[in-house]
């Protein structure tokens, strides 16, 4: 799923986006998730987000609307997105898809040295080194 972003600037670098979805109006367990989260990001050599978006703010509404229906999830905290140099947003993983890819990465990595098609065969899993591919330094 992705969205053209209708108010881009076209004159951007060729790299995509990491972009956070988050609540700024939140509980103290939510917003220590997005914390939790970047932590779990870092340990795979991910970028920080270079945004964050406050979905609770009125000024995202709209924004805010347009990623819900791409990732599926309304109400989910936080969600990572890729955004393209030309205005694309691309559903990655919720925090809790994130922390369930975190669990069971080194499972799945002895998995797949048993069965290279293991993903293929299950695709319940994935690994965080591939949904962030793009975003890995």
């Amino acid at each position: 799923f992705s969205f053209k972003h209708p108010y881009r600037d076209q004159l951007l670098t060729t790299m995509p986006e990491l972009v956070m979805l988050v609540a700024g109006e939140t509980s103290e367990k939510v917003q220590a998730t997005f914390g939790k989260i970047k932590q779990i990001l870092k340990k795979f050599n991910v970028v920080e987000p270079s945004k964050e978006i406050d979905g609770t703010l009125k000024e995202n509404k709209e924004l805010r609307s347009t990623l819900f229906e791409l990732s599926g999830q309304t109400g989910v905290y936080p969600q990572l997105f890729r955004l393209d140099e030309d205005g694309t947003y691309t559903f990655l993983a919720t925090g809790s898809q994130i922390e369930g890819m975190n669990e069971v990465h080194e499972c799945v990595q002895e998995m797949l040295k048993q069965d290279p098609d293991f993903l293929k065969k299950n695709d319940q899993y994935q690994l965080i080194t591939d949904v962030f591919k793009d975003f890995i330094n």
